[in-house]
């Protein structure tokens, strides 16, 4: 299963560095299907994916530095590798840039639930870790 990912990632633009992230079971590849939101409508898709890039690429990186994932606009599909929590909170924020939500309102979405994650783990509610009382 993994090979076949590591494939399917390096066919929808990511290099094969960015894809040998697979190789770690912490890591998985999620893919969105632009058809899926605008159908054949082929303007609309060039259209979003230019929202998704950014100028020069901002947009996307931006997206991948707040949630610790890859992210690759190739055709119709946008293509996500990371940590699942990781990717579950890229495809949330690029599913809204597709369906029109600004910039802004999606960057300040991630930093607010980059803070939650931070304030889970900080507390031990992270992955069923449950802090222990230090015993004086």
């Amino acid at each position: 299963l993994q090979a076949k990912d590591i494939v399917l990632a390096i066919g929808r633009g990511f290099s094969p560095e960015r894809a040998f992230r697979l190789f770690s079971e912490d890591n998985a590849l999620d893919i969105i299907d632009l058809h899926d939101f605008f159908g054949k409508n082929e303007a609309e898709i060039r259209r979003v994916d230019g929202r998704i890039i950014g100028r020069e690429g901002k947009t996307r990186r931006i997206l991948e530095e707040l949630t610790g994932t890859a992210i690759s606009v190739s055709g119709h599909t946008v293509s996500i590798i990371g940590g699942y929590e990781a990717v579950t909170m890229a495809k949330d924020a690029l599913e809204k840039l597709i369906k029109g939500r600004q910039h802004g309102t999606v960057y300040k979405f991630l930093r607010r639930r980059r803070q939650e994650i931070k304030k889970e783990k900080a507390l031990g509610l992270w992955e069923g870790q449950v802090p222990t009382a230090k015993k004086t």
